[in-house]
Order: C-alpha cells, then structure tokens, then sequence
C-alpha cells in the first residue's frame, strides 16, 4: 500500500515561541461540475445502511481536496474515513488531499462506517489535468453488515507534522517518525489497518484528530488497547498572566489548514474524558510536551495534572522546557525509543536503575521490550548525550506511568 505525502526538506527546530526564560507560551450519485459518475459498488445486502457518504471535492494548491463533513449517520454515530485514491495509495480523514504523481483519469472512493456495520459509499472519475475541477459527490451505495468480523481490539491515531502552513516552520522528518510508528503498529503489533487512523501533514488537523478520537471512543472498552502518537512541534502555552499556569500543546495544522494550532493539555483532557480504555498510551516526539503527563521535571512553574490517569502511560520527548530534534530521517528521541529501543530489542531489561550496558542485571530480559523499557533505554541514552544530534544536543524525554505493569504493544 502507497501513502501520498506531501512535505518539504526543513530542519526540526524549537516549538513556536518562549515564555519568559523558558515557556511558549438517497443515492443521487457523483454528478459534480467536472466529475463523470461511477459505478455504483455491489451492496453486501438488502438492508439499508445507516450511514450515508458525500464530499465536497476540488483542486488547490495541494492538489485534489477532498471534504466529507457531508457524510452522515442516522442515528449520529462518528463515522471513519477512509479513502482510495485510484493510483493504489489511501487517506484517511473528513478533511484531506492527495497530489497525483502522474496526469491522468483516476476514480476516488470514500468509505465511510459507523464501525457497527452500517457503511456508505461515494465515489467519482476524475481528470488530475483540470484544474477547474469541482463538485459534490453523493452517495453511489451503502451496505449493512451482520458483523465486523474477528479484530484485535487494538486502535491507534498517528499525526506527523513535517509540512506546515506558511513558510519558517517546516521540519523535515517528522512525517518519517508517523510512517514508522504506523508500519510496526500494523505489521508487528496486530493492530487492524482500518482501527489505524494515520493523519500526515494538512490532514492532521483538528477536524480529522477530534472526528478519529470520537469514533475510537465509541468502540472501545476498558480492555481495549489504544495508542496516540504526535510528531512534529510541540510548545508550552502560558494560559494566564495571573496564575501563570502552564500547559503542553501538540502543534497541527488549523481546519482551514491557514495556519498552526495548538491542541493544548487541556483540550486533550476534554477530549479523552469519555475514554474507557484502561490500556492507553500517549506519546509526543516534539518538544516542550513533558506537561502532558502532569507536573513535570523542571518544577519551575505551576503546571496541570496532565492527561494522566489510571491505565494510562505518557511518554513524551521532552520535559515542558526542553526540546526535541530531528536527523533528517527521523526524530532523535522516536529512532531510541522505536526503532533502536522497540524493533532492535535494545530496551530489552532496561530500567531506571539499568541503563543499556546493564540491563538484565537485575530484571530478567525476556526477548520483549515494553513501552516503559524502551522508555528507560532512550532516556539513558539521549540524556547522556548518546544519539543526540549536534543541532539539538538537549534531550529530556519524560514519563508518566499510572499503567501499573509493563505495557506491551
């Protein structure tokens, strides 16, 4: 499967802005003005879908925008979005685009399910050529299902930020980090491809972010396992001049994808408030986002609780004052702790009393490595200087375990 990016070659650097010394603050079918109608697909069963899909679609700088704010559920359901682009590469979102790499005819597909078997379908021919393409696609099908099959109850939301809206605060890697936590979830890990929500660039905003975690919310349990991984730029907000609280904010792109957003801890807390999972683990490569998991390192300013609560594990890159950087193909702190740590077995035994040369020293290595090992060997690595790169040699990554036993992906 081809994933479409779009990015341009930047260097990962601080987040936004300091405070102070150290703070940031019916089936009508595809009918649009230039789009010929396609082929309606085969309906599983008679009963009718409860979801109906739609998008608005046109070409802009980024290429073919694509909007299904349109698509509904009957019974107000969040719904998943997933779309086939006709050149063998897929998104994901209400909101996203896809640049084409050759002119050509492609047909574009939205499936769009409620994830209780109900799916809606909306489809249309287009020529990447013109220009002037633009339109509404309604529904060309729907399908009610019996059942969604035997999955993992494993889910996950991705976002990687490398291509930000206007021109100074581009990072060059970041979109890598979300490519590589997005193949070991699925490949590795059983994690079904359709409870995989991958956001990159434009199409992590907040419309795609708060629509994925509605729907992750409506189909989780206590026993699901769940995962949310930021890549890109992070910062700390001051929220008042009177109490001089603190917050941790993951940068993304706005709705209108005009300019950066700040997903604040605050508002994460808003938005997991209703989550069951007892198996969730939030993790940010970016930096100044140590705040997320609750008083930080520094001690230095008032801070929040954080997201954290029971079953939950926060695992950031940074503290709320440091950063965190890049090396061109991938970030320094998601390298140790993934792709070093996790997939090449380093973390196996580490701790915090049993840095690499000695793990297993006093824990038995077991052949696996767990979020809070992997934990362990990227802070012993990067806050000894080891895997630091020369343009960000300050690496304080934190961690907020409230989990209570080793977290396995």
């Amino acid at each position: 499967m081809t994933i479409a990016i779009k990015t341009k070659a930047a260097k990962r650097g601080l987040a936004f802005a300091l405070i102070g010394m150290m703070l940031v603050a019916a089936f009508g079918g595809c009918l649009g003005e230039k789009g010929k109608e396609s082929p309606k697909p085969p309906a599983v069963d008679e009963k009718k879908s409860a979801v109906t899909a739609a998008f608005d679609y046109k070409i802009g700088d980024e290429g073919l925008i694509v909007d299904a704010s349109g698509a509904k559920d009957a019974n107000g359901l969040p719904l998943r979005y997933i779309w086939e682009w006709g050149d063998g590469s897929k998104g994901w979102g209400v909101k996203t685009y896809h640049s084409y790499d050759e002119d050509g005819t492609y047909t574009v597909s939205l499936r769009a399910d409620n994830g209780m078997g109900d799916i809606g379908f909306a489809n249309i021919t287009i020529d990447s050529k013109d220009s002037s393409l633009a339109g509404t696609c309604n529904a060309t099908g729907g399908a009610a299902l019996n059942g969604t099959g035997n999955k993992t109850d494993k889910w996950a939301i991705i976002d990687g930020m490398s291509d930000y809206p206007g021109t100074g605060s581009d990072l060059d890697d970041c979109h890598i980090d979300a490519l590589n936590v997005y193949d070991y979830l699925i490949n590795n890990c059983s994690f079904p491809e359709e409870n995989v929500f991958l956001f990159l660039n434009y199409t992590a905003c907040p419309k795609n972010i708060k629509a994925a975690i509605a729907f992750v919310i409506n189909h989780t349990t206590e026993a699901s396992e769940f995962v949310y991984y930021h890549s890109g730029h992070g910062g700390a907000v001051e929220l008042s001049g009177e109490t001089g609280v603190v917050e941790s904010a993951i940068y993304v792109t706005n709705d209108g994808w005009s300019d950066a957003y700040g997903i604040t801890t605050s508002e994460f807390k808003g938005l997991f408030a209703n989550l069951k999972s007892k198996k969730f683990a939030f993790i940010a490569d970016s930096c100044q986002t140590g705040e997320m998991g609750g008083i930080g390192d520094s001690k230095a300013v008032p801070l929040t609780e954080g997201i954290a609560a029971p079953g939950r594990i926060i695992i950031t890159a940074s503290n709320e004052a440091t950063v965190a950087s890049g090396t061109g193909n991938g970030g320094v702190f998601t390298i140790a702790f993934l792709t070093e740590g996790i997939r090449e077995g380093k973390g196996d035994g580490c701790s915090m009393a049993e840095p690499p040369a000695l793990a297993g020293t006093l824990n038995t290595k077991d052949g696996k490595v767990s979020l809070q090992e992997a934990y362990w060997y990227t802070w012993w690595t990067l806050e000894t200087g080891g895997g630091a790169s020369p343009t960000g040699p300050e690496h304080m990554p934190e961690m907020t375990d409230n989990y209570g036993e080793p977290f396995f992906l």
